[in-house]
């Protein structure tokens, strides 16, 4: 698992935390539901580590950034331009 971007609110109080996974065995929907079920031992875990009045409440989102790439990658390939 790599987290591949964090989203803070304005206010410092949410932030939303993006991950992907390579050689993904288990379904986005289910990675979702596991990750966030331990949001707060993340918090915990970093509020030491953070210099910051709060620790922003975590919500975690499976970036599909990577696949999308994959996707359009084989579309283009497909298309076979040549450079004549």
């Amino acid at each position: 698992m790599t987290f591949t971007k964090v989203d803070v609110s304005r206010d410092l109080r949410i932030a939303k935390v993006f991950y992907s996974v390579i050689n993904q065995t288990i379904s986005k929907d289910k990675l979702d539901i596991e990750i966030n079920k331990h949001r707060k031992p993340f918090k915990k875990y970093m509020g030491p580590e953070l210099s910051m009045k709060h620790t922003p409440d975590l919500r975690f989102y499976f970036d599909d950034t990577f696949e999308y790439t994959e996707y359009v990658s084989s579309l283009m390939k497909k298309l076979d331009i040549s450079d004549n």
